[in-house]
């Protein structure tokens, strides 16, 4: 039963002939529920069926996903097909495969539209039943370690499972004790890791992934599809993936060039291939990577459109989550760039015409495809990705989709951007629409999406999600080098907390400091009062921007011409509190 949240993952160990039902919590919160039955016919023909239905807490916005597998193993265990109907934006994705002749033949259907692809299929492999009989064969004596294969859709390739059994322990089941035992698994190359605890036949009875707080528990069909008892606060999924910085940086948004220090918790930063023609590893020590990072408008540019040369070929391709051959998105483009014909200024008019057409930008939506946010004028940071990456590609630019980081205040904060390719390959970010995009961001992964699912863009996710540690060691502007201390965000002299980012601000009575550690995502510093809080954000503009209005802020101070500090809360005290805040430029 084990389950890794928004991992696709076939071949997950399901009980032979059996039946299970399991609560999925994360954090306090209950967030759903796992199914999983099997069958073996009578030509001894496995079938397995898995099942997952959660709903996450991403900034205070609520996300539903769902997924449904069916596998089928020969008698033998060798797999031979499988469906899965994945639920993670306005339309469902469905993937259909047959394994034969030493390739997997799928069918991925998005918003009713059918696409077909062949993968070289590894032959080590394993659906459900098969990993449960190699399991069972290595054993579950404390020290042992093995690893076996998978195949994930929503990588669209295979992963390695990495298994250390760690021993015997205790673990609770519906109020009662049992035996199990206790295995610890990576998945690689994400880096994500799951604790588990089976019984004696290697079947699940509890899961933990520690980097979401999510637990999986056995449990009856009632309580599973039932609310939670009490209930609980679902814990922030952003708020997981967001490491804290060593330092506040001012105007990270005009920065061109920066060098980062990377260490991966579970695995070895200094073995990853950190993508992208702007980024290059300076040096490495330990598991510790020191990761240099350029960006900016490019030295290069040719004029659109860019003939499909057997290199840039696939990043012009339309396929299931870039329609590029949707008339929607063909009109738009046309309309955005007009008569430009220099691929670069083209791609930042597409950019900036992306940012105003998302008029509604939120976290309610996990993932949509490039012609359903066109009709919806909705999403985050994702939904700019896909729709410039799609509208470039209308227009002739070769573009593909990021995922990484990106500096945001004094946390690093999962981000999905693109990049184009205008005579050399440039990062272009829709979310912020500036006249060229920052350095203060890791790319993790870049796909051209017409892989499997999101691919490989959203691996970069799955390595944020396993944990990183991100220290921005330097920072470059004007060609001069500006070396990064890890230092305090703030010193507090009596009631006033002075801020190195050149504010400083007096809480209202009763009202205390929140640490540095318990720091919501994008705040610069907070402030509580039993449950209530004050944030306060700091807001740099793009490069060609001016400073936006920030909706909700009670108070706004300007602290340059490309920079000021926001602060606001969402509760009635909050508001009540603000006027004696004091939040001021300066020291």
């Amino acid at each position: 039963m084990r389950r890794l949240v928004l991992l696709l993952v076939l071949a997950l160990p399901v009980a032979a002939q059996e039946e299970t039902w399991a609560e999925v919590f994360m954090g306090k919160g209950k967030a759903g529920y796992a199914h999983d039955k099997s069958d073996k016919g009578a030509d001894g023909t496995w079938t397995s069926i898995q099942e997952m239905k959660i709903t996450m807490n991403r900034m205070g916005s609520t996300l539903e996903i769902a997924s449904n597998s069916e596998s089928v193993e020969t008698a033998d265990l060798k797999p031979v097909r499988m469906k899965v109907h994945s639920v993670m934006g306005p339309s469902p994705t469905e993937y259909e495969g047959v394994v034969e002749g030493g390739m997997l033949k799928l069918a991925i259907t998005t918003a009713g539209e059918t696409r077909h692809q062949e993968i070289a299929w590894d032959a080590a492999a394993l659906f459900p039943q098969g990993v449960r009989a190699f399991q069972k064969k290595q054993g579950f004596a404390a020290g042992t370690k093995y690893s076996y294969k998978i195949f994930s859709t929503d990588t669209g390739g295979f992963l390695d499972m990495q298994v250390e059994v760690i021993g015997p322990e205790k673990v609770d089941v519906l109020g009662e004790s049992h035996d199990a035992v206790h295995t610890h698994t990576v998945m690689q190359p994400l880096g994500y890791a799951e604790d588990d605890w089976v019984d004696a036949n290697g079947d699940v009875l509890k899961s933990y992934v520690a980097m979401m707080e999510m637990t999986t528990v056995r449990s009856t069909k009632e309580k599973a599809l039932g609310a939670s008892a009490g209930g609980g606060e679902l814990v922030d999924l952003m708020q997981k993936m967001s490491p804290r910085a060593n330092a506040c940086v001012a105007h990270p948004r005009r920065v061109p060039e920066a060098l980062f220090a990377i260490t991966l918790k579970e695995g070895d930063a200094t073995t990853i291939e950190w993508p992208g023609s702007n980024q290059s590893v300076e040096k490495k020590s330990g598991k510790t990577v020191w990761l240099r990072v350029k960006n900016g408008k490019p030295g290069t540019v040719v004029n659109r459109p860019v003939p499909a040369s057997p290199e840039l070929e696939a990043y012009l391709k339309d396929n299931s989550f870039l329609q590029v051959n949707d008339p929607a998105i063909q009109e738009a483009a046309k309309k955005a760039v007009g008569s430009e014909e220099n691929a670069w200024a083209a791609a930042v008019k597409l950019s900036r015409w992306v940012h105003e057409s998302i008029t509604k930008k939120d976290m309610d939506v996990a993932f949509a495809t490039a012609s359903e946010v066109i009709k919806s004028h909705e999403g985050d940071c994702t939904e700019h990705a896909v729709l410039l990456a799609a509208l470039a590609r209308a227009a002739g630019i070769p573009s593909k989709v990021c995922c990484g980081f990106l500096f945001v205040g004094g946390h690093l904060g999962g981000h999905a951007w693109a990049s184009v390719w205008v005579g050399e390959w440039v990062d272009l970010d829709a979310t912020l629409a500036g006249d060229w995009t920052d350095a203060m961001r890791v790319k993790l992964s870049e796909s051209t999406l017409n892989e499997a699912g999101m691919g490989a863009t959203m691996q970069g996710l799955y390595k944020a999600l396993a944990g990183l540690t991100v220290d921005v060691v330097e920072v470059v502007r004007e060609g001069k080098a500006e070396k990064i201390a890890s230092a305090p965000w703030w010193t507090i002299d009596g009631k006033t907390l002075h801020h190195s980012l050149g504010f400083s601000c007096e809480p209202p009575a009763g009202w205390t400091v929140v640490p540095v550690e318990e720091m919501p995502v994008a705040s610069v510093a907070a402030f509580k009062h039993g449950d209530d809080m004050i944030r306060v954000i700091y807001v740099d503009a793009p490069p060609g921007r001016d400073l936006e209005e920030i909706p909700g802020a009670i108070q706004v101070v300007k602290l340059d011409d490309a920079a000021e500090v926001i602060c606001g809360g969402s509760s009635e005290a909050a508001a009540k509190a603000m006027p004696s805040f004091h939040l001021r430029a300066g020291k």
